[in-house]
């Protein structure tokens, strides 16, 4: 985790139990938002809400102009989106983005820690430029600009960087989870456990990763003037380790139901892996600790989570899929 970055608790801020929900601000949390947008040289946007995840507030907002913190110069009035955590490993990956500089990971116009105040612990602001949301990435997209962004970050300091072995922890203390779960799930995360933990005592190609690379946090930054999208990534959770771990979440995404399916799914790792040259076998290991680990963070804020349960069985697939391909060559 970033050094020195305090954090404030859930409880103080947040109403979003899961880091994938969006949920509408509370009264604190715009105070916060309001405040970090002054800070930062920024309005809020007046006709836009700013809402919440498990870990931030977001929002849109106005750079006035001249505007010197940015890269690159700007005239009239700059649209962009303004994001405040008080997460530690939020935190780290806007830390990690303010420092990133590749072509594939969108710069940040602004950035800073936001001053304490008697209601509030240490909180970071970053502001973005907005990407455009109507065109998804395709997977081969994503494999490209994964790949492309691992070049970028060959030289890039990974003291700071959160190890793969602390960002699978939860996996490794399944004695500690709830087991409300029917006992096929159970035997899921048991193979997972273990499945995580010889991956993770054989990393191979170590890098620094994104750590949540999908369709939605692959934005095109492309201006009207370019036929061709400008792919670059936001949000990233700045770990190290394995390159392969940065393909996973793709066959997750963008849509989970239909991520499912046996037959899509089997045919989106051979071409993911294939894409990225990676051994199938390896992919779909992976793809299946993830799936554990990830239904493991449903869990925690809902034991009956109907997402957990399909991400066990996609888990549960990719393990058997794996072990049908008979290891790695």
């Amino acid at each position: 985790m970033a050094a020195g970055s305090a954090v404030v608790t859930k409880a103080a801020y947040c109403t979003c139990h899961n880091r994938d929900m969006h949920c509408p601000a509370t009264s604190t949390q715009r105070e916060l938002f309001t405040r970090a947008a002054q800070l930062l040289n920024a309005k809020p946007v007046a006709t836009s809400e700013c809402f919440a995840t498990g870990g931030a507030v977001l929002g849109r907002v106005t750079l006035a102009q001249p505007y010197s913190g940015g890269p690159g110069s700007h005239s009239g009035v700059l649209d962009a989106f303004l994001k405040v955590t008080w997460e530690a490993e939020e935190i780290s990956g806007l830390r990690a983005q303010a420092a990133w500089h590749s072509d594939w990971s969108a710069p940040l116009l602004a950035a800073g820690p936001i001053p304490k105040t008697e209601s509030t612990g240490a909180t970071f602001g970053a502001i973005m430029a907005l990407g455009q949301t109507g065109l998804l990435p395709t997977d081969a997209d994503l494999v490209t600009a994964i790949g492309r962004l691992h070049t970028d970050l060959a030289a890039v300091d990974t003291t700071e960087l959160v190890p793969l072995t602390a960002w699978f922890s939860a996996l490794g203390d399944l004695a500690q989870t709830p087991r409300q779960l029917p006992a096929w799930a159970g035997h899921v995360l048991d193979y997972g456990q273990e499945t995580a933990r010889k991956l993770l005592a054989q990393q191979d190609n170590l890098t620094a990763l994104h750590g949540d690379a999908h369709h939605r946090n692959l934005l095109n930054f492309s201006t009207p003037d370019k036929s061709e999208p400008d792919w670059k990534f936001i949000d990233p959770k700045a770990l190290y380790g394995d390159r392969t771990f940065d393909y996973v979440n793709i066959v997750f995404n963008p849509d989970l139901a239909q991520s499912a399916n046996p037959k899509t799914l089997l045919a989106r790792a051979r071409s993911i892996a294939a894409l990225a040259n990676i051994e199938l076998f390896t992919y779909l290991r992976w793809v299946g600790a993830y799936g554990c680990l990830s239904a493991l963070w449903h869990l925690e804020s809902d034991p009956e989570s109907a997402e957990a349960m399909t991400k066990l069985g996609i888990a549960k697939f990719a393990f058997n899929q794996a072990l049908h391909t008979g290891g790695p060559a």
